[in-house]
């Protein structure tokens, strides 16, 4: 079945008028349906509703989850993430959890700290309304890239120290007489990035 074939049933069925906005609408949000799932849709709709369906309604009739069910799902996706710490990146496989997430507390690291206290249960609700947020309103790009772990978000290059200076090593009698430098060892220090 074709999108503009589903959208004329449904509205010749319901006895509704199509302007050409509405039919725009409907053929945006259905453009994802395959031909089968657009067919489940349009019968379910006719057999079980009364009244013309919106997008989201066709949407559960051809069996996709509600963003409601989709945001408890992304939440216990996260609880099991949160174990593995905050060191390295993490890059969930939903990319609205990292919008979420980024939009909730910036990092992944915060993020981590923050579900370390008491307030688990206010926490999944706000990752549940933002979670139904962004789904509605179809996010991408930037936000969703991947969350940083503690060694991304402190990139310093990190300090090692070496071996003594080898032109002095430890114990060496040095002729003072020859330099104006004091004889004392100094530590070699290499940036490792």
């Amino acid at each position: 079945m074709k999108i503009e074939q589903a959208i004329e049933m449904l509205f010749d069925y319901f006895s509704r008028e199509a302007t050409p906005i509405m039919v725009r609408c409907y053929r945006l949000g259905l453009s994802g349906f395959t031909p089968e799932q657009l067919g489940v849709a349009v019968g379910r709709a006719v057999t079980e509703l009364d009244h013309l369906p919106l997008v989201v309604e066709l949407r559960e009739l051809a069996g996709f989850p509600a963003a409601d069910a989709r945001a408890l799902d992304a939440w216990s996706d996260v609880q099991k993430t949160i174990p593995m710490g905050y060191v390295k990146h993490i890059d969930f496989e939903d990319p609205l959890i990292n919008a979420v997430l980024r939009c909730m507390s910036g990092s992944w690291e915060r993020f981590c700290h923050r579900c370390n206290t008491d307030d688990e249960k206010w926490i999944k609700q706000e990752f549940v309304r933002d979670y139904c947020k962004f789904a509605k309103s179809g996010v991408d790009g930037e936000i969703c890239r991947p969350l940083a772990g503690f060694g991304q978000n402190n990139a310093r290059p990190r300090l090692i120290r070496c071996s003594e200076d080898r032109r002095n090593p430890p114990g060496a009698i040095r002729d003072r007489s020859s330099s104006s430098r004091p004889a004392i060892p100094r530590a070699v220090i290499k940036r490792i990035s």
